[in-house]
């Protein structure tokens, strides 16, 4: 009578009064050990259909759950904050809601490159910008004055290193140069669309030495190399009017 009844790999022997179903779903977890779902879906069942269904139902439950959990990051407000600020040697930070794939770092890297590459052009000038402080209600026929963009300071990007990522947390290193602070501005407006579309951010931080235990390598002033050649110039000075003037300099 036993020959009726046929013995899976994960699970019970299978009479014939079993849906055919069962017997299909086990099978298929005996051929395909690797589907981990399947296992799931079959644990602590006995065979018996209306817990399988029930597994079934939790599975669904909780993946839903977690792309209402997704959608909800990609909606909420990404947070700014500014710590300590300084535009010759600036780190940004970034906490994400979830860490970041490959794909979506270098999504990131391109946002960040194009926004660079303005910079390094001279884009983010607040001297220029003759549509945005006039008081004409439309651009249509503007009068603009080529003079100005000879005239205005020069406000221009230096360097930026490539960002790095660590989990859930990523930064970059930016020397701004001239550059007026419009340019957080719009990185800032950037970014919380990025969060909005693609992928979830959960705080900006401009500024500071690190972020969730991360902290940034030393680096140097900008000024540092040259401070240190006037140092240099001056003390070779200074030995060389000693040699011409010997203990006489020593105020100096």
């Amino acid at each position: 009578s036993s020959s009726s009844s046929s013995s899976s790999l994960y699970g019970p022997e299978l009479g014939p009064e079993q849906p055919e179903w069962v017997s299909q779903l086990y099978q298929q977890a005996e051929d395909f050990p690797e589907e981990e779902y399947l296992k799931e879906l079959l644990k602590d069942t006995g065979g018996d259909p209306a817990k399988i269904e029930a597994n079934a139902r939790r599975k669904l439950a909780e993946s839903n759950l977690t792309v209402h959990e997704s959608e909800r990051a990609e909606e909420a407000q990404m947070s700014v904050a500014f710590d300590k600020v300084d535009p010759f040697s600036l780190w940004v930070w970034f906490e994400f809601y979830q860490e970041p794939s490959d794909a979506e770092q270098e999504m990131l890297m391109n946002v960040l490159d194009s926004w660079f590459i303005l910079g390094k052009l001279g884009s983010f000038n607040t001297v220029n910008l003759q549509l945005s402080n006039s008081f004409e209600t439309s651009a249509s026929y503007f009068n603009y004055d080529e003079s100005e963009l000879d005239t205005s300071l020069p406000a221009m990007f230096h360097e930026m290193e490539q960002p790095e990522f660590r989990g859930s947390v990523g930064r970059f290193w930016i020397n701004m140069g001239t550059c007026d602070e419009i340019a957080l501005d719009l990185l800032i407006n950037a970014l919380n669309n990025f969060s909005r579309e693609y992928v979830g951010i959960r705080q900006v931080q401009v500024g500071g030495q690190s972020m969730q235990g991360w902290r940034a390598p030393p680096k140097a002033s900008a000024f540092t190399g040259e401070a240190d050649a006037a140092r240099a110039i001056n003390d070779s000075i200074k030995e060389d009017l000693n040699k011409i003037y010997p203990n006489q300099l020593e105020d100096l």
